[in-house]
C-alpha cells in the first residue's frame, strides 16, 4: 500500500464513517436474521456502532483545530475502509460466535490503524490523540465481549 498523508480530522471522519456503515450493515442483517440471539447481538452491535459514531463526533469537536489540521502518515485508502457485504463475512445464517468474531475484527482493524498512526507521528499531541482513540476502541471491545457473554448465557 502506498504511503498516504491526511489530516487528523479526516482520520476521525473516516472512522466515524466506518462505524456508520457497520451500523447500517448490522441493522440490515438483523432484519434478515431468524434466530433471536443473533438478532439481539446484531441489534446490540447496531446500537454500539451508533454510540461510537456519536463519541467520535464529540471527540472531533473537543480537539483543537491545530491538531485536527495536522497531517499524519498511513491512513488506509478509502476502498480499504468501505464496509460492504463482501468485505464483512457476516450473514443472517452465521452463528453468534462468528458474528461476534467479525465485529471484534473490525474493532481490531481500527485499533491497529490508530496504533500505526500514533507510532509514526513525531507530534506528541497527535500521538496522545490517537492513544485516546486506542483506549476508547479497546474499552468498547471489552464491552462487546461482556455483551457476548451475557447473550451466551441466555
Amino acid at each position: 500500500m502506498a504511503e498516504t498523508y491526511t489530516r487528523v480530522q479526516n482520520v476521525i471522519e473516516n472512522s466515524r464513517t466506518v462505524h456508520h456503515q457497520l451500523r447500517q450493515y448490522y441493522k440490515m442483517l438483523e432484519d434478515k436474521s431468524h434466530e433471536e440471539r443473533i438478532r439481539m447481538l446484531l441489534e446490540y452491535l447496531s446500537r454500539h456502532e451508533r454510540h461510537l459514531e456519536d463519541v467520535l463526533d464529540r471527540f472531533g469537536q473537543q480537539i483543537t483545530r491545530h491538531i485536527l489540521d495536522m497531517r499524519v502518515q498511513y491512513v488506509p485508502e478509502p476502498a480499504d475502509t468501505e464496509i460492504s457485504q463482501q468485505a464483512l463475512t457476516v450473514t443472517p445464517e452465521m452463528s453468534l460466535e462468528n458474528v461476534f468474531k467479525t465485529a471484534l475484527q473490525m474493532e481490531d482493524y481500527l485499533i491497529q490503524t490508530y496504533a500505526s498512526i500514533a507510532g509514526q507521528t513525531a507530534y506528541p499531541e497527535v500521538r496522545e490523540t490517537f492513544e485516546d482513540l486506542i483506549r476508547m476502541e479497546t474499552n468498547e471491545k471489552k464491552g462487546l465481549s461482556n455483551a457476548l457473554e451475557e447473550l451466551m448465557e441466555l
